[in-house]
């Protein structure tokens, strides 16, 4: 074992983080410093103005990134990519990724695979790295990839490449295309999956990507925000270093704050638990599309998936919005289960289930944009609705 990771284990063990899930669903997972601890992935439960020690890694983090299990999390420290358990145990998936100094960023890609930048004070790159294996191909190199999020809609990875002072969009026929220039350092970046839309930490202000490219201001007085995550309700959760995360709804109107508490560093920012439904490969004409299902809060209840051709407006049900359309590919997916398999099911003791898609041999599918939703069902919820996930989107290879 690499002496690195046997100093993470025993530090793990000291703080008590072996045995169990340290953080809950719903928490934000931070990485930055505190005190005596230079690098870490620390757990925030909203409003409870505290924060927990996950695990302790050896180089700087810029990136977290919660898997496609919905389960484990991936952590981006010095030049290496990290597999962390919610129990705070540390292996390699990936080192020396290079070039550049250290890493910068992290977001989970359409098919489970985990993109990675690097960059710092010299030139980067942009990687997909396969978590199972550690395989990773090259998407841009001779960057400097400060903050990217994949947009949900398209596909497309959004970037706020540093050495430019660009925005760019990578498409997932790897085009790479130029939204905005001059935008200084992009610090932080997530996609709000009801506006359509990135959030963007800019120094002081959060601005808006819109689908057209146009660039809106957010919110002002934000402070240097380097953390972006957006909640499941839509509202954004901002964190610059120090000892408040602030909240704004999904408008960019202020709420106050999500943390109050002692200080800390705060580098980068995701949701536990928000990818409750996720691919784990790409959907290939002909093959096994497989899904991944976990809402770690509603063990042994029963779920249903649906897909449609699109997410917006979407169905509402008991105040809640189911992010699919009821088209035609919507109804099929509710009336085939030679095709859509397990979309009808009931979660495990931990929340946990899994479905798939037998993908035709069409070719006139191809490029074909497929969007999913899961809900979790409780009679006693209302609309019978308990749990509604973050709309997912794959193009079909």
């Amino acid at each position: 074992m690499h002496k690195s990771l046997i100093l993470i284990a025993c530090l793990a063990l000291c703080l008590g983080t072996a045995g169990a899930q340290v953080a809950k669903p719903g928490d934000l997972l931070v990485a930055g410093g505190a005190g005596s601890v230079a690098s870490a992935v620390f757990a925030v439960t909203p409003f409870a103005n505290t924060f927990t020690t996950i695990a302790i890694f050896p180089g700087a983090i810029r990136g977290v990134a919660v898997g496609a299990d919905n389960t484990d999390y991936y952590v981006a420290s010095g030049l290496d990519l990290f597999h962390t358990t919610p129990a705070g145990v540390v292996t390699t998936v990936v080192a020396a990724l290079a070039p550049g100094v250290g890493t910068c960023w992290n977001d989970l890609d359409e098919d489970g695979q985990i993109l990675t930048g690097t960059g710092w004070a010299g030139a980067g790159g942009l990687f997909r790295v396969d978590p199972a294996t550690g395989l990773y191909v090259t998407l841009m190199s001779g960057i400097f990839p400060n903050a990217f999020a994949l947009d949900r809609d398209s596909g497309d990875i959004i970037v706020g490449e540093t050495t430019s002072a660009k925005l760019l969009r990578i498409k997932r026929d790897g085009t790479i295309v130029t939204v905005a220039n001059a935008l200084s350092t992009t610090y932080a970046l997530d996609y709000h999956f009801l506006r359509g839309e990135a959030i963007i930490a800019n120094n002081s202000i959060l601005y808006r990507l819109d689908p057209l490219g146009g660039i809106h201001t957010f919110a002002t007085g934000s402070g240097l925000v380097k953390s972006l995550a957006v909640l499941a309700n839509g509202d954004v959760a901002a964190g610059p270093h120090g000892t408040t995360i602030r909240l704004y709804d999904l408008n960019g109107t202020a709420k106050g704050t999500i943390y109050s508490g002692a200080s800390f560093n705060k580098m980068c920012m995701v949701v536990e638990d928000e990818h409750n439904l996720w691919g784990l490969n790409a959907p290939w004409i002909g093959g096994v599309f497989n899904l991944s299902i976990r809402f770690a809060g509603q063990p042994g209840k029963a779920y249903a998936v649906a897909a449609a051709l699109s997410n917006r407006p979407g169905i509402r049900i008991g105040g809640k919005v189911i992010p699919v359309n009821p088209d035609n590919l919507f109804f099929l997916s509710q009336v085939s289960p030679v095709i859509f398999n397990r979309f009808l099911g009931v979660l495990d003791n931990h929340g946990r289930s899994s479905a798939y898609i037998v993908l035709p041999k069409v070719l006139a599918i191809r490029g074909i944009r497929v969007f999913l939703a899961a809900v979790v069902i409780d009679p006693a919820a209302p609309g019978g609705i308990a749990e509604v996930s973050q709309p997912y989107g794959a193009t079909i290879q």
